[in-house]
C-alpha cells in the first residue's frame, strides 16, 4: 500500500507537474494571441493580417490547457468577444487588461472602442512549480521505479489521449478549418478546456464571418465613392527626409531650394499600393495595374513645385496636407484637382499613405469665369461710369457698393461701404429731397425706378448721376432690398449743353449765313432749304421744301444733277463738286458751284449740298478768257511782225515763181505755132505757187485771226513742219542749223492748231533770239517728238544759246517774266497756259553741254487714252 501510495504520488505530482508547466506555456501563447487580435481589430479590415491570425492559432495548437482571457472590441459596428475559461478553484489571480484604440484617420485623435482582459492564476501558476519540485524531490527518493514507471506511463496515456485530441483540434482552425469541433470526454479539466476551445472556435467563425462582411461592405464604399482614393508607399520618401534631419538639415525648404532636383527624385519613388474605381475612370486609365505604374505620368511641373511643400509638411511632422495643383490624365488632358494626404504617426510605418484627389477642374473653371465676370463688370463700371449698390429699406443698411461706386460719390474703399446717412450728405442738397421722395414713390408702387440728381463731392465737384432702381421682394411678397445702379452722366449733360449750343449756333448759321444749304434726299425731294438759299431762287422755304430739285435746275444741267446724285448715293461719305446753272422762279440764269456728300441719317441716304453763287466768276472767267484769247492772238500778231522778213521772203517766191512762169506761157503760146503742152506745163506750174502762197498767206491769216479755239484731231509732226515752214527765212538769216527728228507713227492729238502752231512758234524764235546772244560756237536748233510713257506726245526744242539761270527756272512761265530787255514776258506764260488747257504739261531744262530745252506734253485722243 505505501509503494502504492508513493507511486500514486510520483505519478499525481509528474501530473500535476506537466499540466502546470503546458498551462503557463499555453498562457503565454493566448496572450500573444489576445494582444494580435487587438492590433487586427484596431485597423481597417483590408489591412487586417489573417495570416498572422491563422499562424497563432496554429501555435495554440501546441498546448492542451487554457488559461483564462478575454477580448471585446468594437470596430465600425462589429461586435468581437474572444474568452478562454478560468481554472477552477483558483481564488489568487493576476488580472491584465489593454484597452483597445482607434483613430478613423492619423489625424483624428484614438478612441476607446474595446478591450483585452487577461486572467492569470497565481495559485495554479504556484502550485505547478510546487508540484514540479515535489515530483523531483519523490523521484529522487523513490525506490520502485519500475512500478513508478509503470504508473507514470500509465497515467500519461491517460491524459495524453485528449490532450493530443485537443492539439488536432487547433490545428484545423490554424489552418481555416473553423468549423472543427473537439469531442468532450471528461468534465475535468481538460473537458472544460475542450468546450471552451470549441466556444472560441465557435466565436472565431462569427467574427470573421462578420469581418468579411464589413470588410465587403467597406471596400464597396471605397470603389465606389466619387473621390479619387490612392494609398502610396512613402517609406523611401520617409528614410530621405530623416537622413536630411540626422544630417543636420533642419530647414528642409530651403535644401530643397538649393538641389531643386530632390523633389523630382523623391516624387518619382514614391510607389502606388492600391487606387480605387474612381480614380481608374478620372485619369482614364484602363484598368487599376495601369493606374499603378503610370504616377510619372500623370504629374506635371506644377506638382512637383507643389511637392516640395508636401516634403516640408512632412518633415515638420503634418498629420495632414492638402493643395491644389494641375494633374494630366493618362490621355493627356489636364485637370486641376485638391488632394490630400494624411500621413501616419511619425513612428509608424509609411508603406501605406492615404491620399484623397478630388477633380476641382469645373470648380476652377467656374471660378475662374466668376473672376473673369467680376473683372468684365468693374471693368464695364469703370468704362460706362456707373457702379451698383443695394440697399434694405426696412433697416436703412446698405448691403453691397461696387468699387465704382466709391469713386461717383467720393468715398475711400478702404473706409468701407457707407452708410445712407453718409450717402444723403453727398447728394446735392437741391436734389435730397426729390431723391428720398424717388425711393419711397418705388418702395410704393412696387415697381422700378429712374431719377437723374446731382452729387457734391468732398473736394466741392458737382457730378449729375443718373440713377436707376429695382426692388427685390421674397417669395412672400415682403421687400427685401433694393438693387440700383448710378451712372455718371456728366459729360453728357455737358455734351447735351454744348449740343443745345451747337444746335443755336449753327441754326443760326443755317438761317443766316449767306451761303444756300440744301437736304436732299435718294429721290431727289428738297428736305431742308436755308431762307438765303429759297431767298436766291425768289421762292420762300414753303415752296422749296417737298419739290423735285430738277425744278430749279437749267433744263441742259438736269441730266448731269441726276448722274451727280447717284454718284454721291454710291460714294457715301465722299465730298463732291461740280458747277451747274440754276433757274430763278423769275426765269433769271443763276450759276453755283455746288459741295456735295452723301450721308445716312436714320438709315436713310440723304445729300447735303452747299451752294456757292458764281455767277460774277463765271461772268469774269468768261472775260479773263476772252481777254487771254485777245492777248494771244496779240501775241501772234507781234510774232508775225517779227517773222515779217520771213513771211515775206516766203509770199515773194511763189510770187515771182508765178511771174516767171507766166512770161514762159507767154513766149510758148508766142510761138508758131504756139505750143500749148509747154503752155499748158506753164500755167500748171502758175497755179502751184499760187496755191503755194495762198497757203503762207492762209497760215498768217489764221494766226492772227480772231476765231474761238477749235478742238480737232491732229497730227504734231504736221503742225512743226508748217510753223518751221513760217521761220525758215528767219533760221538762215541768223544763221542757226534747224535739226528736226520727227518720230513715225505718233498718236494723234486733241486740240487747236493755231494756239499749238503759236507754242511752236514762240519757242522756235525764243531759241534763235538766245543764240543771237552768243557769237561762239555753232548755232544749232533740234527739234524733236516721241511718244511718251503715257501713249501721248512729248516735243523737245533743243538751242545752244547761253542757257538758263538753274535758280529762275521756277518763274521762266510766270506772266511778266522775263530775261530780254526789251521782253514783256508773256510769250512762255501764254505758252503754258494753252499747253495746259489741252491737259498737257510745259518745262524747261539746261541743255548739255550749253544751251536750253523746252519741253512740252500733249496727251493722246480720248479714245486712245480710254
Amino acid at each position: 500500500m505505501l509503494v502504492a501510495a508513493v507511486v500514486a504520488g510520483s505519478a499525481y505530482l509528474e501530473i500535476e507537474r506537466e499540466r502546470g508547466r503546458r498551462l503557463l506555456e499555453l498562457e503565454g501563447r493566448a496572450t500573444e494571441f489576445a494582444d494580435l487580435l487587438s492590433r487586427s481589430l484596431a485597423q481597417p479590415l483590408w489591412n487586417v493580417d489573417f495570416k498572422a491570425i491563422d499562424h497563432q492559432l496554429a501555435a495554440l495548437s501546441d498546448n492542451a490547457e487554457v488559461v483564462e482571457f478575454s477580448v471585446t472590441a468594437v470596430n465600425y459596428g462589429l461586435v468581437s468577444t474572444v474568452t478562454k475559461a478560468q481554472s477552477r478553484g483558483t481564488s489568487d489571480t493576476i488580472v491584465r487588461m489593454r484597452p483597445i484604440e482607434y483613430a478613423a484617420f492619423p489625424s483624428s485623435p484614438a478612441e476607446k472602442i474595446g478591450e483585452v482582459r487577461v486572467v492569470l492564476s497565481r495559485a495554479l501558476t504556484d502550485a505547478a512549480i510546487a508540484s514540479f519540485r515535489r515530483s523531483i524531490l519523490l523521484i529522487a527518493v523513490t525506490t520502485i521505479i519500475s512500478l513508478y514507471v509503470a504508473t507514470f506511463v500509465l497515467l500519461k496515456w491517460m491524459v495524453r489521449g485528449p490532450i493530443n485530441r485537443l492539439e488536432v483540434m487547433v490545428d484545423r482552425i490554424a489552418s481555416g478549418d473553423l468549423d472543427a469541433r473537439c469531442a468532450v470526454e471528461s468534465e475535468d479539466e481538460l473537458g472544460r478546456l475542450a468546450m471552451r476551445v470549441n466556444a472560441m472556435a465557435a466565436r472565431l467563425r462569427e467574427s470573421t464571418a462578420q469581418l468579411r462582411e464589413s470588410e465587403r461592405k467597406y471596400r464597396g464604399i471605397f470603389e465606389t465613392v466619387g473621390v479619387s482614393i490612392w494609398e502610396e508607399d512613402f517609406s523611401w520618401v520617409k528614410a530621405a527626409i530623416d537622413q536630411l534631419k540626422s544630417r543636420g538639415f533642419r530647414d528642409i525648404g530651403e535644401y530643397l531650394t538649393e538641389h531643386p532636383d530632390f523633389a523630382r527624385d523623391a516624387i518619382s519613388k514614391v510607389k502606388v499600393v492600391d487606387v480605387n474605381d474612381t480614380t481608374i475612370r478620372l485619369f482614364k486609365a484602363q484598368d487599376k495595374e495601369e493606374c499603378l505604374v503610370s504616377l510619372h505620368k500623370i504629374i506635371t511641373e506644377e506638382t512637383i513645385k507643389v511637392f516640395e511643400k508636401v516634403l516640408v509638411a512632412l518633415a515638420e511632422g503634418s498629420a495632414r496636407f492638402e493643395a491644389e495643383t494641375p494633374l494630366k490624365t493618362l490621355t493627356g488632358e489636364r485637370l486641376t484637382v485638391l488632394f490630400t494626404i494624411t500621413f501616419p504617426p511619425q513612428s509608424d510605418p509609411f508603406d501605406r499613405v492615404l491620399v484623397t484627389v478630388t477633380d476641382i477642374t469645373e470648380r476652377k473653371r467656374a471660378e475662374e469665369e466668376l473672376r473673369r465676370s467680376e473683372a468684365y463688370l468693374a471693368e464695364a463700371e469703370s468704362l460706362s461710369k456707373s457702379g451698383s449698390w443695394a440697399w434694405n429699406p426696412t433697416t436703412d443698411e446698405i448691403t453691397y457698393w461696387s468699387q465704382e461706386r466709391y469713386r461717383l460719390f467720393g468715398f475711400d474703399p478702404k473706409a468701407g461701404i457707407p452708410s445712407l446717412e453718409a450717402l444723403l450728405q453727398r447728394i446735392h442738397p437741391e436734389d435730397r429731397a426729390k431723391w428720398l421722395e424717388n425711393a419711397e414713390s418705388a418702395i410704393r408702387k412696387r415697381g422700378d425706378s429712374e431719377i437723374d440728381f446731382r452729387v457734391v463731392l468732398p473736394d466741392g465737384e458737382i457730378r449729375h448721376l443718373h440713377g436707376i432702381g429695382h426692388p427685390v421682394f421674397s417669395e412672400s411678397g415682403d421687400l427685401v432690398e433694393i438693387i440700383g445702379a448710378a451712372m455718371d452722366i456728366t459729360e453728357n449733360k455737358r455734351a447735351e449743353e454744348a449740343l443745345r449750343e451747337s444746335e443755336e449756333k449753327w441754326k443760326a448759321v443755317f438761317e443766316n449765313n449767306p451761303t444756300m444749304y440744301f437736304m436732299v434726299d435718294a429721290e431727289g425731294t428738297i428736305l431742308s432749304v436755308n431762307p438765303y438759299g429759297a431767298e436766291q431762287l425768289g421762292y420762300t422755304v414753303s415752296e422749296l421744301i417737298g419739290s423735285s430739285v430738277l425744278d430749279i435746275f437749267h433744263e441742259a444741267d438736269r441730266e448731269a444733277v441726276q448722274r451727280n446724285t447717284v454718284m454721291c448715293l454710291e460714294q457715301l461719305g465722299r465730298t463732291m463738286s461740280w458747277e451747274l446753272r440754276k433757274i430763278r422762279k423769275d426765269g433769271s440764269l443763276l450759276w453755283v458751284r455746288e459741295t456735295a456728300r452723301a450721308v445716312l441719317m436714320k438709315n436713310q441716304p440723304v445729300i447735303l449740298i452747299v451752294c456757292e453763287d458764281v455767277t460774277e466768276r463765271k461772268r469774269a472767267a468768261e472775260a479773263l478768257r476772252e481777254a487771254q484769247q485777245e492777248l494771244a492772238r496779240v501775241n501772234r500778231i507781234t510774232t508775225m511782225g517779227q517773222l515779217a522778213a520771213s513771211i515775206a521772203h516766203e509770199v515773194n517766191q511763189p510770187i515771182a515763181a508765178v511771174v516767171t512762169h507766166a512770161h514762159a506761157a507767154l513766149r510758148w503760146l508766142s510761138a508758131t505755132p504756139p505750143d500749148l503742152k509747154e503752155t499748158r506745163q506753164a500755167l500748171g506750174h502758175i497755179v502751184k505757187d499760187g496755191n503755194r502762197a495762198s497757203e503762207v498767206i492762209g497760215r498768217i491769216r489764221a494766226l492772227i485771226k480772231k476765231i474761238p479755239p477749235r478742238n480737232d484731231l491732229l497730227d504734231i509732226n504736221e503742225i512743226i513742219r508748217e510753223t518751221i515752214a513760217l521761220t525758215r527765212n528767219e533760221l538762215v538769216r541768223n544763221g542757226v542749223s534747224l535739226q528736226t527728228q520727227l518720230a513715225k507713227g505718233l498718236p494723234l492729238v486733241q486740240g487747236d492748231r493755231v494756239q499749238l502752231q503759236q507754242v511752236i512758234l514762240n519757242l522756235i524764235l525764243n531759241a534763235v533770239e538766245a543764240m543771237n546772244s552768243t557769237e561762239k560756237g555753232a548755232r544749232t536748233l533740234l527739234i524733236r517728238t516721241e511718244e511718251d510713257r503715257s501713249r501721248g506726245v512729248l516735243v523737245e526744242v533743243h538751242d545752244t544759246g547761253p542757257g538758263l539761270e538753274l535758280e529762275h527756272l521756277d518763274e521762266l512761265f510766270n506772266a511778266f517774266y522775263t530775261t530780254k530787255p526789251g521782253g514783256m514776258g508773256m510769250g512762255l506764260s501764254i505758252c503754258r497756259s494753252i499747253i495746259e488747257a489741252h491737259g498737257g504739261r510745259v518745262w524747261a531744262t539746261a541743255n548739255k553741254p550749253q544751251g536750253a530745252v523746252f519741253r512740252f506734253t500733249l496727251p493722246p485722243r480720248q479714245d486712245v487714252a480710254s
